[in-house]
């Protein structure tokens, strides 16, 4: 698994070897670990009483300690702690002050928090105390530290609750990655295959996914178990015919009502497993089963090809519709980056203040643009080719912003009048005065409503920019309108102080 663990993240390797893991094999037999030194008794029972863990765990774990830093380091560590652990009221439980204590040291999640109010330590009032129980934790977690260490309070707070989330992230992966390789014919390189999956979905749904399938196979007669593995292969990576041999080799019959929810069950299932990062898209397993294959022979008639692109455009386009997934980890941060990049942005650092959301085909660009337009107004304009089937539809201002080769125009005019043209109408919609007393939400709504093209359907704001273009044509073309009608369009914007901070030169 250690090839696994570095495929992963090669920085994990660091903080695994500063992490000291205290488990012991029970099967050692091994004196000098069972028991410390006599000369180290008294450090031993200390440790003992102010480290609520197993015996051998407490055996091994003051062994190691002791030996990386010695005695007299470990004596001082103890005064310390005790002196500190002194906080507690006179009715609160000393062992129950010992559990805070190793929770905190451990990582575990608000555990710092509730030390503190076992201990009555406040921010206001034991700025030094609350320092040195930091450094107290550090040191017991990562002996293997040079001291001092040189890191700052809260950083060594993250890494205390990091390595933890980490180590318990590794032994998660390590159990799924076994079930992984239980239930999948993969000859070599199954490592690669799980980490993908991983990283596109995450353990927790990886795990669902493993259960949910253990479950089908559970269901199924004993003697169709061992070849079920090599036939829902060829089902998920989309064989010719692959659906009828799985049903036919391992027993199922879609007649029965029972077992053609089995047969739609294995077909989300294969579905996720070929494609992870469509997760939850919310199509039905006919769909599911339409995306899955077959891969490896081509459509039999030009009509079987119009109908697969047909379906392929309206399961994108509920795509469109569904609940996001993990927007919590997605959306929210990329609004919080684009409003960092706003206020550190510079022209004397920066070219031009924009940034550019970057991934290969079906990676959820579009998707997430989509959500960002839920919290501010976005003027989303595709420019995909002309003949193109892909969806969103390419957009009917990308002609203009795309002037053919043929046409002998200035780009500089042309773009500036398009961004002047493109300014106004935002302007103009936004300023409307029963606009100006809706709420935010409802004025992005509206604005969605207007100007988002999601399908072959022409949309108002389009037509308003080409319009205000044939009007901008017969006007000179001076930079100062451009930046007036730019500063007006910041000024319309619901919400804008809430998140934009923008200088206009």
């Amino acid at each position: 698994m250690y090839s696994l663990r570095e495929a992963r993240s090669r920085e994990r390797k660091e903080s695994d070897h500063e992490s000291l893991q205290f488990t012991m094999d029970p099967q050692s037999t091994d004196e000098s670990q069972q028991r410390p030194i006599e000369a180290d008794i008294n450090e031993y029972k200390r440790f003992v009483t102010l480290h609520s863990c197993k015996e051998n765990q407490q055996t091994e774990h003051f062994a190691v300690v002791s030996k990386v830093v010695g005695i007299e380091r470990l004596r001082n560590y103890h005064d310390d702690l005790e002196e500190i652990l002194k906080l507690k009221s006179p009715d609160t439980n000393q062992e129950d002050v010992i559990s805070q204590w190793v929770k905190f040291f451990q990582g575990y999640k608000s555990s710092f928090t509730r030390l503190k109010n076992v201990l009555n330590l406040t921010d206001a009032d034991h700025e030094n105390q609350i320092k040195q129980l930091v450094e107290l934790a550090h040191f017991i977690r990562f002996p293997t530290v040079k001291e001092p260490s040189g890191m700052s309070q809260e950083e060594m707070l993250t890494k205390i609750q990091q390595s933890t989330k980490e180590s318990r992230k590794s032994q998660e992966e390590l159990t799924e990655f076994k079930r992984f390789k239980k239930l999948h014919v993969y000859p070599e390189e199954a490592d690669k295959k799980f980490i993908s999956i991983v990283e596109a979905a995450g353990v927790a749904r990886l795990r669902k996914y493993h259960e949910d399938l253990e479950m089908c196979i559970e269901s199924l007669e004993v003697g169709c178990q061992s070849s079920f593995r090599v036939y829902f292969k060829r089902f998920y990576q989309g064989a010719s015919d692959s659906l009828r041999e799985l049903k036919e080799n391992v027993g199922l019959k879609d007649e029965d009502e029972v077992l053609e929810n089995q047969i739609d069950k294995l077909t989300q299932l294969a579905y996720f497993k070929r494609f992870p990062t469509r997760q939850d898209s919310g199509m039905l397993p006919h769909q599911m089963l339409l995306a899955l294959g077959p891969t490896n022979s081509p459509p039999k008639t030009a009509i079987d090809t119009v109908e697969r692109l047909a379906w392929s455009a309206n399961i994108v386009r509920e795509g469109f519709e569904v609940p996001y997934v993990a927007y919590d980890s997605i959306v929210t941060p990329a609004l919080e980056t684009l409003r960092d990049y706003i206020v550190k942005w510079e022209s004397n650092l920066y070219r031009a203040p924009y940034t550019s959301i970057v991934g290969p085909t079906m990676s959820g660009k579009t998707r997430l643009i989509l959500e960002l337009a839920k919290h501010i107004p976005v003027v989303y304009i595709c420019l995909r080719p002309p003949n193109s089937t892909g969806q969103p539809p390419r957009s009917e201002l990308a002609d203009l912003m795309l002037p053919g080769r043929a046409l002998q125009v200035d780009l500089k005019k042309r773009y500036t009048r398009l961004l002047h043209a493109i300014f106004r109408v935002v302007a103009s919609f936004f300023s409307k005065p029963k606009r100006q007393h809706q709420a935010i939400q409802d004025q992005l709504n509206a604005w969605n409503k207007y100007s988002l093209q999601l399908n072959d359907a022409p949309v108002p704001f389009a037509r308003d920019v080409q319009k205000e273009m044939e009007m901008l044509a017969h006007s000179p073309v001076k930079t100062t309108a451009l930046q007036d009608a730019a500063r007006k369009m910041y000024q319309s914007i619901p919400g804008q102080k809430e998140w934009l901070h923008c200088y206009w030169p």
